[in-house]
């Protein structure tokens, strides 16, 4: 069995190409794919279920924390603004 592609392919992320929260498919998309099927005859649709919905999670939570770190504004460590309070 092939593993099953859980990121979107070329042309279903954003505009420039980057995964974002936007763009994970959802858990009744990745259910429905015929690369699944037998993990689901074999263990049972609700375990899968709960496997896509952690791999989920840990994706958004890394999407959110890059996210997250990329538009943190820039703040001044203590020691710079007490050796120059004009910052």
């Amino acid at each position: 069995m092939t593993s099953p592609t859980f990121l979107p392919r070329e042309g279903e992320t954003g505009s420039d190409g980057v995964l974002t929260l936007r763009t994970l498919p959802s858990v009744d998309t990745l259910l429905n794919l015929p690369e699944l099927q037998d993990a689901i005859a074999a263990h049972g649709r609700a375990l899968v279920k709960r496997a896509i919905q952690s791999a989920l999670a840990g994706l958004r939570k890394s999407l959110a924390a890059v996210d997250t770190k990329l538009s943190a504004p820039s703040v001044p460590s203590g020691a710079s603004v007490l050796a120059d309070p004009s910052k």
